[in-house]
């Protein structure tokens, strides 16, 4: 929503008010039908089931330590060369 120009302030609140509905209903923002978001805000489209796929929102956490897949492979790399280096140091 902040990205189609609504203020982060009231973006933030319509959030709030969707995972009051979820608990609720007993729903996932996931499960959540459209039409319940658009009564929240009419701002919202098809686009908002694309935008919190969870692969989506993981591969967007980008910094240090974050879950998105390049970080994960570094960190990997960055595990199996101190475990690389460790062995060095026994051999």
């Amino acid at each position: 929503l902040v990205g189609k120009g609504l203020p982060f302030r009231d973006a933030y609140k319509a959030t709030g008010t969707l995972v009051a509905r979820c608990i609720e209903q007993g729903l996932t923002l996931e499960t959540l039908p459209l039409e319940e978001y658009q009564a929240v805000c009419d701002m919202f489209d098809e686009g908002v089931f694309e935008a919190i796929a969870l692969e989506r929102c993981a591969a967007l956490r980008r910094v240090y330590g974050g879950p998105a897949p390049e970080n994960v492979r570094a960190q990997a790399a960055r595990v199996r060369a101190l475990i690389d280096t460790k062995k060095e140091g026994t051999a």
